[in-house]
């Protein structure tokens, strides 16, 4: 066990490292800016011109068809919500490790943060939680975009409407997304704090 500096009375004030979930959110707002982005240059011009120029049933099919490819675009985010959620948490970790490290260096001057089998379990079932909750960005957004279509075309209600409703679905899923990031920082920061306070507590008993 490596020596550090003896102890002093005074504990440190340690803090969060913020920009941790300012980064997430930010990675989970640019999802949620391609949606809108894909949304607004490829399904508009044919809500338009559908609803103009096809029959009802022609125009649900046509939509129906194009939503479908818009969502497939958007399968590939599995892959990124893996290295995003495994960012995300380990930063979480180490940021945690490393403040316990500093408390328990300044009150007992030893380092005794070691590796847990536990906390290691804990980490994997949130990297999973959030992969999960990523990918249902896109899949909630385009099952609620072909909901919105499809009952807006059987109502005969006009483009501009339904436009202006998927406007509104957008902001919903930015909120959304939003919170996932700020309610996700704050439960994987304190189930993480629990895990390492609680390790930290038995080796150094």
């Amino acid at each position: 066990m490596k020596k550090n500096k003896p102890p002093t009375n005074t504990l440190p004030i340690l803090r969060r490292n913020k920009s941790i979930g300012v980064k997430y959110k930010r990675e989970l707002m640019q999802i949620v800016k391609n949606i809108q982005n894909k949304t607004r240059k490829e399904l508009y011009p044919i809500i338009k011109m559908a609803l103009a120029e096809y029959t009802k049933d022609s125009a649900i099919d046509d939509l129906k068809m194009k939503i479908e490819e818009l969502t497939a675009r958007f399968l590939p985010i599995q892959f990124m919500a893996g290295s995003m959620a495994r960012r995300f948490i380990s930063a979480i970790d180490r940021n945690n490790k490393d403040r316990f490290k500093k408390q328990l260096i300044n009150s007992l001057g030893v380092d005794v943060i070691g590796s847990d089998k536990k906390l290691d379990d804990l980490l994997q079932l949130k990297i999973i939680e959030n992969v999960n909750l990523i990918k249902s960005i896109p899949q909630l957004h385009f099952d609620k975009v072909n909901s919105i279509v499809y009952q807006s075309i059987t109502q005969g209600i006009r483009a501009s409407e339904i436009i202006k409703d998927l406007e509104k679905l957008g902001g919903i899923t930015k909120r959304r997304a939003e919170f996932i990031a700020i309610d996700q920082l704050a439960k994987a920061n304190a189930a993480i704090e629990k895990a390492i306070d609680k390790e930290s507590r038995l080796v150094a008993v």
